[in-house]
């Protein structure tokens, strides 16, 4: 059913009017006089041309009378939830947001802190994009991505970096090796091992990381083996096709036929960031963004 916009205003009324079937009732429960009752009857059958109560023995709806209060009932409903989803989306409660991170960041609390955001915003779909630094980058300038959590930080006009988890660097060394037992070892340790490492094109400010920290120790760690995954790196490890250094996230992980010993010099050398689009358009991407922001700060 058709209803004016000039009626608006007046359905809540109509609603009580129609609940009670008498003027002076609904009177007493709007606060008004029954003769003001009177006169929004009168003016909503003008609005619609046509009785929607009858007076006499007693009041009570026309069918006409009826089916508006029906159609008045169903556009008071699914305007209460349009102006409540109106105000989800302007608040960031309902929305999208393309999220990129690096395979290890699910070894952080993002997952945690992701699961949290959407039990308190179930309305907001979570887009999850899992790449290396280097396409997350691609991705985040391109504008396909709204946020990315990377092992990289970039300086680039309108994107803003915000450090998310400092981590540290520990040695990967096959099981039955003789420092394998070791409870942390000095990197000069490792001068004249054969390296695993990850290919430098998918991380390279973490390559330059890890070989910056192995130059302080005296040496350039010669590569033998690449991988492109972490996944790879630690399976050649336990092939025993030489040692590697990788993120101490990594050592949560449970991998047949390696050890993860802990580096002396490599305590929180390493970190995880936040980059985003500054400002961002949708409150939705502002909002999972400051919750990681915070996270990250407390």
């Amino acid at each position: 059913m058709y209803l004016p916009p000039s009626l608006l205003p007046e359905l809540p009324t109509l609603l009580v009017i129609a609940e009670e079937c008498h003027f002076g009732r609904a009177a007493e429960r709007l606060n008004v006089t029954q003769s003001r009752i009177s006169q929004i009857v009168r003016r909503i059958e003008d609005i619609v041309g046509y009785p929607i109560f009858v007076r006499r023995p007693q009041v009570r709806l026309t069918k006409a009378g009826e089916l508006l209060t029906d159609a008045s009932r169903l556009a008071l409903r699914d305007l209460d939830i349009a102006i409540a989803r109106a105000g989800d989306a302007a608040a960031g409660r309902s929305g999208t947001v393309r999220l990129g991170y690096a395979p290890v960041a699910m070894l952080t609390s993002l997952p945690g802190l992701l699961k949290s955001f959407r039990g308190r915003n179930p309305r907001v779909e979570l887009h999850l994009h899992t790449t290396y630094s280097s396409s997350l980058w691609a991705g985040l300038e391109a504008g396909e991505l709204d946020l990315i959590v990377s092992r990289e930080t970039r300086v680039r006009p309108g994107i803003r970096n915000h450090l998310f988890v400092r981590d540290s660097l520990v040695a990967v060394l096959p099981e039955g090796d003789p420092e394998a037992g070791e409870a942390e070892l000095s990197l000069a340790r490792l001068r004249d091992r054969d390296f695993v490492a990850i290919e430098e094109t998918i991380s390279p400010q973490w390559h330059d990381t890890i070989a910056s920290t192995c130059q302080s120790a005296g040496f350039e760690p010669r590569v033998t083996q690449r991988a492109n995954d972490w996944g790879a790196t630690l399976a050649l490890v336990a092939s025993g096709l030489g040692v590697s250094i990788v993120s101490s996230t990594l050592a949560q992980l449970r991998f047949p036929g390696i050890r993860f010993v802990p580096l002396v010099e490599a305590a929180g050398v390493g970190a995880f960031w936040i980059a985003h689009h500054e400002p961002a358009s949708e409150p939705a991407v502002k909002l999972l963004r400051r919750e990681l922001v915070d996270a990250a700060a407390a």
